[in-house]
């Protein structure tokens, strides 16, 4: 799945490329931006047996809180 890593990767090639090769990977960062937010829109729909649902690593992981190791 596309997430917001690769919008940001894209996003950063395109304003250190010059010309009109920079701008078109710009639109396409944008691209992938909007498709990073309907996937994790999408992700965060699911249901987890514990934790939240969270795109990350291109994947929609169940996600919770680490709590204090009692020794």
């Amino acid at each position: 799945m596309i997430d917001n890593e690769d919008s940001d990767d894209v996003m950063l090639l395109g304003l250190f490329t010059p010309g009109w090769m920079g701008a078109a990977l710009v639109v396409l960062a944008l691209v992938f931006w909007l498709v990073a937010s309907q996937n994790a829109d999408e992700c965060a729909s699911k249901a987890c047996p514990s934790g939240k649902p969270k795109l990350m690593e291109h994947e929609c992981l169940c996600v919770e809180q680490a709590t204090e190791q009692v020794h």
